[in-house]
C-alpha cells in the first residue's frame, strides 16, 4: 500500500475536495490536514491531503495533483510516496 501525500495551497478547498469525491478510485476516502507550509520564503496557507491506494495508481494520483494545481492556479503541487503497511482492525 502506498500513502500518497499532495501538498497544494489552501485557495479553493471546495472545488479540491469535489475532485477527490468524484474519483472512483479514491471514493471519498482521504484526509484533509490544514497547515501552514512556506514556498520560496514565503508563507502560505496550505493543504496537506492524504489518500491510501495500491501502487498501480501512481498515475492517476499524479493526474489529480495536475487537476488540483490548475484549480489552485498553481506553479506546482507536490506529491510524496511512501510505502506503508495497513491493518483494518
Amino acid at each position: 500500500m502506498i500513502k500518497y501525500t499532495i501538498y497544494t495551497e489552501n485557495t479553493n478547498l471546495k472545488g479540491i475536495t469535489k475532485a477527490l469525491n468524484n474519483s472512483k478510485v479514491i471514493n471519498g476516502c482521504y484526509t484533509v490536514t490544514k497547515t501552514l507550509e512556506y514556498w520560496k520564503g514565503k508563507a502560505e496557507h496550505s493543504l496537506k491531503i492524504e489518500i491510501l491506494l495500491p501502487k498501480y495508481y501512481n498515475a492517476l494520483l499524479k493526474a489529480i495533483c495536475e487537476h488540483i494545481k490548475d484549480i489552485n492556479e498553481q506553479e506546482a503541487v507536490l506529491l510524496t510516496t511512501e510505502n506503508i503497511k495497513t491493518e483494518v482492525i
